[in-house]
């Protein structure tokens, strides 16, 4: 009985790593994509102003 409570715990300590590692690629991504749209959008202004 203890050996399945420990299997379960560890099985929901990795449940939560890998929703933790999710939302921390997801949220990296978008980051990410804000960065280049911010680029963007200040090269656009440059150009605008020329």
């Amino acid at each position: 009985m203890p050996n399945c409570i420990s299997l379960s715990l560890l099985l929901s300590v990795y449940l939560f790593l890998f929703l933790f590692f999710c939302v921390f690629i997801l949220s990296s991504a978008s980051l990410f994509s804000w960065g280049i749209l911010y680029q963007v959008v200040s090269l656009c202004r440059e150009l605008a102003l020329v």
